[in-house]
């Protein structure tokens, strides 16, 4: 497992080996869509549990679109696609990894906090509807 150096705020966190392509594909862009000195080395095993419930959800997903959310068995019965679940199961897990290594918005902005420029808007919590 390659990471950058502590210290070095110009060296980004490299994908582990132990990747599949596409997680490792994850691992860039979310990596890449960040400032160098985001992620430190003790965030390397959640971010990359993060990748690989990208990827599988993003497998299931196609799944999904190639076989359909109902299939039908041998005996005539019709039944959930089972990849169904586990898009759920990972989208439940890619929003909890999001919040703890603060990818989405709402995890990066503090109660009381400005909107960065060019964001406009209530936040989720104040109650404020936007005009």
């Amino acid at each position: 497992m390659t990471a950058s150096l502590a210290g070095d705020p110009t060296s980004r966190l490299q994908a582990p080996e132990c990747l599949t392509p596409a997680q490792a594909r994850e691992w860039v862009a979310i990596v890449d869509s960040l400032p160098a000195s985001y992620f430190r080395p003790s965030d390397v095993p959640m971010l990359t549990a993060f990748c690989a419930a990208a990827a599988i959800h993003r497998e299931c997903t196609e799944i999904v679109e190639r076989e359909g959310v109902i299939l039908d068995g041998e005996k005539g019965y019709r039944f959930p696609n089972p990849a169904v679940a586990m898009m759920s199961q990972q989208a439940s897990t890619m929003s909890q990894l999001a919040m703890k290594l603060r990818l989405c918005p709402s995890a990066r902005i503090a109660k009381g906090e400005k909107a960065p420029k060019g964001v406009a808007g209530a936040r989720p919590w104040s109650g404020d509807k936007v005009a």
